[in-house]
């Protein structure tokens, strides 16, 4: 039955959408064996974000920092790391995050994707806490 329901309306729903701008870098090998990293931007994208859960402390040896993460709903595909791919990069809400995982909830909606992103630590704005003593 789940398949039946289209969830289209949800990317035009101005009480849901809000906009993102994915990173998306392309690793290249030269013929020396030297990895190169090209980005490029897409910005405004429309999506629905929602937060996985409230932000968490971690504890690490060179101090500490909050770590976040948000489930992002998009008609465009994100794609998190392999052997041969970065992951991208979502920039939200002033924030910085990673594609941990992505799959394809087409069968819901012509292009409906969903990812879940995880707070980098040197995004902008985010600053490391000193460590505890």
């Amino acid at each position: 039955m789940a398949p039946l329901l289209d969830v289209d309306e949800l990317f035009i729903d101005p009480d849901l959408v809000d906009t993102i701008t994915i990173i998306r870098g392309v690793e290249t090998v030269d013929t020396h064996g030297d990895s190169q990293v090209t980005q490029t931007t897409l910005a405004g994208v429309l999506a629905v974000v929602v937060p996985n859960s409230g932000q968490t402390l971690v504890l690490l040896d060179d101090g500490s920092r909050i770590s976040d993460s948000i489930t992002v709903y998009s008609r465009h595909q994100l794609k998190a790391a392999t052997a041969t791919r970065v992951a991208d990069r979502v920039a939200w809400n002033k924030n910085l995050y990673l594609v941990k995982m992505s799959r394809d909830y087409s069968r819901f909606g012509e292009g409906f994707y969903v990812a879940i992103c995880e707070m980098l630590g040197e995004n902008p704005g985010q600053e490391l806490l000193p460590p505890c003593d």
